[in-house]
């Protein structure tokens, strides 16, 4: 496949505030019709850990995603690719889908991000409701991660809980560098909703994995809580 020309680089923040905060240094490579968003972590803040109540018994085991990741948008294919890996297999994986159409609504206010004047707008996205600010100078429909559909570049996204948020470092342009898909060798590829039915067994399977480990003579329960941007 050619890779397309990139005409913007905007380089972002990303910070997860869930169990503990990480922040992980954004990348969104763009044009008119393609864009390619990658975010690592800045540094390795946590180490998966485990907490014990000695009154109560119980035991907390925290894991933290800390991969890299990467989402590519082709709008004349209708096509969103993130590449990631299972945070309890450590499988590779390419979650393929139809653009996620999000419903915007349009509100006041101005809010000036560097030299760059936005607007604000609101949506509901899988589980969150997202504020962000939009430069309609910039005239892409992208943004990071993928928050997409607006007549501008949206330049910071935090949603309601502000667990998940995304601030504007710095943007370079004119910038060309080719904008190709994540590589898909050594990937299982699928689609999101096989995605989501893969995680819950992945879930339970972690849950047997634990109680096997504590033996058969202990009356024990695991529940798992899994924070993730996509909740739904």
């Amino acid at each position: 496949m050619l890779a397309q020309e990139s005409a913007l680089k905007a380089e972002y923040e990303m910070v997860l505030r869930f169990s503990g905060s990480l922040a992980y240094s954004g990348t969104l490579l763009l044009n008119s019709g393609v864009s390619l968003f990658t975010f690592k972590p800045l540094f390795l803040q946590q180490e998966d850990k485990t907490e014990e109540d000695v009154e109560t018994g119980r035991s907390e085991i925290h894991i933290f995603d800390t991969m890299a990741a990467s989402i590519y948008i082709n709008r004349s294919q209708n096509l969103l690719l993130d590449k990631k890996k299972s945070l309890y297999t450590k499988e590779m994986m390419i979650v393929k889908e139809p653009i996620p159409q999000q419903e915007w609504i349009l509100e006041d206010g101005l809010k000036l991000i560097g030299k760059f004047t936005c607007k604000k707008a609101v949506t509901s996205f899988r589980g969150r409701k997202y504020t962000v600010w939009y430069c309609p100078d910039l005239p892409y429909g992208f943004g990071p991660w993928k928050l997409n559909g607006l007549p501008g570049l949206i330049l910071e996204a935090t949603d309601m809980e502000e667990q998940v948020s995304f601030y504007l470092k710095q943007i370079v342009s004119p910038f060309c560098l080719g904008l190709l898909p994540p590589d898909q060798g050594n990937c299982t590829i699928m689609r999101y909703s096989d995605y989501r039915k893969k995680l819950q067994l992945e879930e339970t399977e972690f849950q047997q994995r634990i109680l096997s480990r504590l033996g058969r003579e202990m009356n024990a329960s695991v529940s798992v809580k899994r924070d993730d941007i996509e909740r739904e």
